[in-house]
This record gives C-alpha cells, structure tokens and sequence, in this order.
C-alpha cells in the first residue's frame, strides 16, 4: 500500500467515525426520560393578590397563592345570597314586591337592574338578576323575602358558610357592597361555590347566557346578559367553565369565582385583587389550562379487602369492615398505571367494648406516595368488656335460666313453709285432744 493510499484509508476511517459518533449522540437524544418531573404551578404568574383551586373531583385544594388570607368579597358574596334563597324559598315562582329600601337603600352607583319601589316579580326572576346581571336592588329584594331582613338574611348566610366548612368568612349583607365586617377567603369562596353547584337550580340560572324578565305592574321587559367574561361569546371566552360570578369594589379589586370542567375534571378557581378586568379571567384560564393539560384523574376501587384486620390485644384480631366505594385522584399525565398502596391505621387507644359498627381504625390511600383518600374503617364484630362475654341469645338464655331457679327456689320455700305449718297444726290437734282425754 503507497503512502498515498494510506493516508486515504485514514481519511475514511475518521469520516467514518465521525458519523458513528453523531448517530450514537443522534440515537441518545431520542430515548425518552424515564421519570417525568412533577408538574409545578408555583411557575405561574399571576396578576391577582389571592388564588386558590380546588378539584371537586377529588374534594381538595391543587393550589393556594394566599388562600386563606382575608378579602372582601364583593359580588361573589352573591354565590352564597343565591344557595341560601333557593334552599330556605318556599316556592321560587312566588311573588315578591320591591321595598324602598331594595330602591334607595343601595349605592345608585353600583349594579343593579333598576327595580322600583312596589314593583312585583317571582323570586326566580330576581335571582336571575342576581346572578347575571348582579344587582344588589335584586340581593335586597331576596334578603327581604327570604329572611325578613338584611340582617336577619345574613345571619342565615354565616350560618350557611358555617355548615359549608368555611373557616374565616363574615357576612353582614347579601350584596357585597364595602362592610369592613363583610369579608372571605379564596379558600373558603371555593368551598361556597362547590357546595353552590351541588343544587342543579343554581346551575341552571348560573350558566344561563342572557334571561328576559317578562313585563311587571311597573316596567316592561328586561334583558339580562351574565357578566362573567369567560363564558360564551364573551371578550375573555374559555369553553371549559360553565358558570361562576365576578365582583368589583374598589376595596378589592376584581375577583372572580368560575367552575369548569375538561376531560372529565371539575374544578373551581377562585382569584381576588387583580388591578384590571380581564386579569382575572386570564389568572383563572391559566390555572384551570395548567391542571386539565397536565393531570388526569384517576377512579381507584376500594372495599374492606385492602385493609389488614386491626390487633386489639395478644390474641384478639378485629375484623374490619369497608363498604366498596370509589376514590377518584389527580395524578400527573401519564402516570395513571402508577401502583397504588394501601396502609392501615389503628384508631389510638383501642380498647373494649367495641360495639359492631364502630370506627377503630383508617385505611390511607397513596399514589405515587402521596395520600389521595383516608377512609374510615369500621369493626365487623363486637367485642365486649372482659366478663361480659356472653351476648345475645347466650346471655338471654343464662338470664331465663337464672330466673326459672329463683322461681323453683321459691316455690320450694313457699312448699317448705306449708308443711311446716300443716305439721304444727296437726301436732297443737294432738296435744290438746290428749289433754282433753285426761
């Protein structure tokens, strides 16, 4: 071989390595991660001071941006106004008259859909008022006819967001007009609305696009159009979100409270302190967008036979009981086949009795070594207190037993007794006749 064709040969082998080299770093890049980074929406920013989202799916919280901090409301209070006539109404096509208060009682300048002083209407239209077009008249009128009062409305309103579970909400009016005792949270504002949601009339009225109040004794007709800018043929539209409610005061910004559902999730995203409208419709896509593109929900069966019998003692087991159920969890998307486990926990200081039916215990869900669900778990047996073994028809029968001795035992007394007394007698007879002979 010349030295020519050496160097030749040389050339190829380099060239050759080169594009070795490039399909090995070619195929490398191409192999997929094994392990995907848990989605983080803490790299979302946001224009709004207080966020929070909660999956009604799952009945938990998937995001807080000062949550639980105090706002005011303003007219997302009129979520809880609407649950709270709808549930204690006697009939929502009933007739409602509007007081001068529900007139003039209300800043002029704020919402509302001019009612006027003796005018009638059904209870159902002024809710529609309420919701869509978010008049505080109309939040007077309902306060009115369904608690007699703004005040006594009100304390109906606590002690609805009471029973909800909210944890620092007051309500003084049913408006949301500035009361520096009038004041929520974001968490709890999710909490209102995902109870809200539960009664398909205030669904139906909420995600209505526009109404028409027929002609009153006052006024002709009324168009009402919903003033939540994400639903449909709205500046801010977003096909997920079926109903929600927006307020304004100057106190607190625009807020904004809207429900939604893609690919089988629900959720509520409730926002608060944005400067400007329509920041809070883009904070509330931008949440809702990041949790339906990057989670799945997931529907786990459960029943007693993934729990492990409870120790009471050395040598007693408590057999558990789990009706079967269904637990549903968001997990990242594509780690739905992820292993679930189960662990159970004993209830702290078990000890007899223990009556069939009682709580002794919890079973914790994980997926992905997260808690998804804690379910209680229920004793299928009784355990009585030592010496008190005998139950049921055992111990019945040792009861009848018992008393049928003491019946025995008594008439063998009341026997005993009568012979005594017939052979006395019979010996006083014997005596007296003897002495009587002499």
């Amino acid at each position: 071989m010349t030295f020519t064709e050496n160097r030749f040969k040389q050339h190829i082998l380099r060239i050759l390595a080169v594009m070795l080299l490039i399909a090995a770093l070619v195929s490398a890049s191409a192999v997929p991660a094994v392990y995907a980074e848990t989605p983080d929406p803490s790299s979302i920013s946001l224009y709004s001071q207080n966020a929070a989202v909660y999956c009604t799916d799952t009945n938990t919280f998937l995001y807080d941006q000062n949550a639980d901090a105090r706002i005011y409301p303003a007219s997302t209070t009129k979520i809880l106004t609407a649950i709270v006539a709808i549930e204690n109404a006697e009939d929502l096509d009933m007739k409602v008259t509007v007081s001068e208060n529900a007139e003039y009682g209300i800043d002029p300048s704020s919402s509302h859909i001019a009612l006027e002083t003796g005018e009638e209407l059904t209870l159902r239209q002024v809710l529609y008022g309420l919701l869509l077009a978010s008049g505080n008249d109309c939040a007077v009128v309902i306060a009115e006819a369904v608690g007699g009062s703004i005040e006594g409305f009100s304390d109906m309103m606590n002690e609805k967001a009471a029973e909800i579970g909210c944890t620092d909400s007051h309500f003084s009016n049913p408006h949301g007009l500035f009361a520096e005792d009038h004041y929520t949270t974001v968490h709890d504002l999710c909490l209102i609305m995902a109870y809200a949601i539960q009664n398909e009339t205030f669904v139906e009225i909420d995600s209505t696009l526009t109404y028409t109040i027929p002609a009153t004794n006052k006024q002709g007709p009324r168009e009402l159009w919903h003033g939540h800018g994400m639903l449909k043929n709205k500046y801010a539209y977003y096909e997920p979100v079926i109903c929600g409610k927006t307020g304004y005061i100057t106190e607190a910004g625009f807020n904004l409270v809207t429900y939604g559902e893609k690919n089988g999730i629900h959720l509520i995203v409730a926002t608060a302190g944005a400067s400007q409208q329509g920041e809070d419709c883009k904070d509330t896509k931008a949440l809702m967008e990041f949790f339906f593109n990057n989670y799945s929900l997931s529907t786990i069966s459960v029943s007693a036979d993934n729990a492990d019998p409870i120790k009471l003692d050395e040598d007693t087991t408590i057999p558990v009981s789990l009706p079967e159920s269904e637990v549903k969890c968001l997990v990242p998307a594509g780690e739905e086949d992820t292993a679930v486990t189960y662990e159970t926990v004993p209830a702290e200081g078990l000890a007899r009795p223990i009556a069939k039916g009682d709580q002794v215990g919890e079973l914790v869900i994980r997926k992905n070594d997260t808690a998804i669900a804690t379910l209680p778990l229920l004793s299928a047996e009784a355990f009585p207190e030592p010496g008190r073994a005998l139950q049921g028809f055992a111990r019945n029968l040792l009861i009848a037993a018992s008393i049928v001795i003491v019946l025995i035992l008594l008439l063998l007394l009341i026997a005993s007794i009568r012979r005594r007394k017939q052979r006395r007698s019979r010996m006083f007879l014997h005596s007296n006749g003897r002495r009587h002979r002499r």
